[in-house]
């Protein structure tokens, strides 16, 4: 039968249609389907809900292209932005505009202090990403939501770094880590920098009950 959605979906005589625009865009003849999800990834000192609003065409735009229905999803880093901790010099400088842009537009900032809710996915010393491990497997959690089909990752910044390492990851376990991924956008990334020190033992503790990394 036919599924009503309140206002706008009132059939209209014959020929007429019960699903509204923004069913048609939204996939909502798809009701038994996951939704197709984009994996958004924020820079350093930055949080999703910030490059959420700042990409709000972007948004709109893949919600409604061919009536696809893709919906972007932006979750937060989980450590807090400290000082000391290091960063790419490339994409410093972006990540810290890009900061004090979003410091002035950040409702939850009650305090005026930014370290109360500036978020990275690690903290850096020198090619160790300490804190990598937990920004993945919370990752991995969101990729594993039955209500959600994700197919892309896009990253800015260092979200773009840790998108090519979890396309690298995907890679190597030939697709059981973060099934579907289809396509990878990145956006102010890091460039040809080496993987980080702790990125191989995670892969050997983690998968390597699986897969040989040896000539990884």
């Amino acid at each position: 039968g036919r599924v009503s959605r309140g206002r706008g979906c009132r059939s209209r005589g014959r020929g007429g249609s019960n699903q509204s625009k923004d069913d048609k865009y939204s996939g909502a003849k798809h009701l038994n389907q996951p939704k197709k999800s984009v994996l958004l990834l924020h820079g350093n000192r930055q949080t999703g809900q910030l490059l959420l609003g700042r990409i709000e065409k972007l948004k709109k735009a893949m919600l409604r292209e061919e009536g696809l229905g893709w919906e972007i999803i932006a979750p937060d880093a989980p450590h807090l932005f400290r000082d000391g901790d290091e960063d790419g010099a490339d994409c410093e400088e972006v990540d810290e505009i890009e900061s004090r842009n979003n410091f002035n537009h950040n409702e939850s900032n009650k305090h005026n202090d930014p370290s109360e809710w500036q978020k990275t996915w690690w903290h850096r010393k020198h090619n160790t990403y300490h804190g990598l491990e937990e920004s993945i497997s919370r990752i991995q959690q969101i990729w594993n939501d039955k209500n959600r089909e994700f197919v892309a990752i896009m990253g800015f910044s260092q979200g773009s770094r840790l998108a090519h390492i979890l396309a690298v990851i995907n890679v190597v376990t030939n697709g059981v880590a973060f099934p579907g991924l289809r396509y990878v956008v990145h956006a102010s990334g890091y460039g040809d920098v080496p993987m980080p020190d702790n990125f191989l033992p995670y892969l050997e503790e983690q998968w390597g009950h699986q897969f040989d990394f040896g000539g990884a």
